[in-house]
């Protein structure tokens, strides 16, 4: 069983697919339209992600492949300035309540935490349940959920800020 204090590629996988789905949740809240998009990426990710040998794929390639994969839907429909316009609005959002939502959006959770072992999955449900009902979600997390499992939250949810500006950085940079 693996240690969720030590195991590296368990939170590699746990960040990464809280960057995505969040991610999504930017584009599919600002334009629903683009909904058949996203959920078709979400379909190829998911096949990847069946195979062991692309389970580890880094975070970046994730985020590369969805802004490439966008950009070929964006070429197809003639709608790139509409894109980079939603994008740009969304990207001023409050964080902690794209957080929020992101996670119960288009999360899927059960498919993912269904191979991981029952402590693993536990912790993920009380974590998804705690944000979920509005609580002081943060500071209960941090001190009933994640110091027992991993002391790293903070730096999890910084890096994602980080790679989400960076999502929005490159996307810009490719228009």
């Amino acid at each position: 069983m693996p240690d969720p204090d030590k195991d590296v590629k368990f939170h590699g996988e746990f960040k990464q697919i809280l960057i995505f789905h969040l991610n999504w949740y930017f584009i599919r809240i600002q334009k629903p339209t683009l909904s058949p998009y996203g959920d078709a990426f979400i379909e190829k990710e998911k096949k990847k992600r069946t195979n062991p040998t692309e389970s580890t794929q880094c975070m970046q390639t994730v985020l590369d492949a969805f802004i490439e994969f966008l950009e070929g839907e964006q070429k197809k429909y003639k709608n790139v300035e509409e894109l980079i316009k939603f994008i740009n609005e969304a990207d001023n959002f409050n964080f902690r309540n794209d957080l929020t939502r992101a996670l119960f959006s288009r999360l899927d959770l059960a498919e993912c935490l269904e191979k991981k072992p029952i402590k693993e999955q536990n912790f993920y449900k009380d974590l998804f349940n705690a944000i979920n009902e509005e609580e002081k979600w943060f500071l209960k997390i941090i001190v009933n959920n994640f110091v027992e499992l991993n002391n790293n939250l903070i730096a999890i949810v910084v890096d994602m800020k980080v790679e989400v500006n960076s999502f929005f950085i490159g996307m810009n940079r490719k228009q």
